[in-house]
């Protein structure tokens, strides 16, 4: 599957499971309703349903709270708006991009560079910024080429997972005052090799990044500043800032 097929829709599930699978029981209906009332409570939200499915297949609906006048009294029939997963970005992809990496585990793939498929995608808020048919308020997609093109042929990776990472975290680290680009909230990356070694299965990994889970170290010298993008065994991604 490719990441243009992986960002048609994404799902985020929350699945509940016994622990084992003999006869385990959730809390009795009087305990899960105290935990989603002091969820609610907590949070300052209006109300919950929960519903919960046991070993034997059973089912149970509790909930707490106000529906809000003129709705339905809570049940497993409740139905809620969707809030913060459903929130606007603006989307920019790209696809296939063919570049040489030195990266793998094999000691053969550590003396040449090899091709990989590149797949690229970069989300920002909408912005009135967007339609103003200025490169410095969206994205230049040749120069973003070129700096992933130059990250990925001077570094060297054993693992896709590193290689990924690296260019991820480059495209997620802030900006700064004419560097021609939109901040981005959140980015996915696709590698994929197209030679492998040996005749084996094309190993291919993508990975989703956005501010909760990169956070970029920076290191103040008496010449400006270093961001801390990537270190690995072989190499280390930095950017200068003077």
């Amino acid at each position: 599957m490719t990441l243009r097929t992986r960002l048609t829709l994404v799902f985020l599930l929350a699945l509940l499971l016994p622990a084992a699978a003999s006869a385990q029981h959730f809390p009795s209906d009087a305990d899960l309703t105290a935990i989603i009332e002091e969820r609610v409570e907590k949070d300052g939200g209006m109300a919950m349903v929960l519903g919960v499915i046991e070993a034997d297949g059973s089912t149970r609906i509790v909930h707490y709270g106000d529906a809000g006048e003129g709705a339905r009294p809570l049940g497993s029939r409740s139905v809620f708006e969707i809030g913060s997963i459903t929130k606007a970005f603006t989307g920019i992809l790209l696809a296939d991009m063919a570049i040489r990496c030195t990266v793998g585990v094999f000691p053969s793939e550590q003396l040449a560079p090899q091709y990989l498929r590149v797949d690229v995608a970069i989300f920002f808020k909408p912005s009135h910024q967007l339609s103003s048919e200025k490169l410095s308020n969206t994205i230049d997609y040749s120069r973003l080429y070129g700096e992933i093109r130059f990250l990925l042929e001077n570094s060297r990776f054993v693992l896709l997972e590193g290689a990924a990472e690296a260019v991820v975290r480059y495209i997620r680290a802030p900006t700064y005052p004419g560097f021609g680009r939109l901040n981005a909230e959140a980015a996915a990356v696709e590698l994929a090799k197209l030679h492998p070694v040996g005749g084996s299965p094309a190993p291919s990994l993508f990975i989703y990044r956005d501010r909760k889970n990169v956070e970029i170290p920076v290191e103040e010298r008496s010449f400006g500043e270093i961001d801390i993008l990537f270190e690995g065994r072989h190499c280390g991604v930095y950017r200068l800032r003077l």
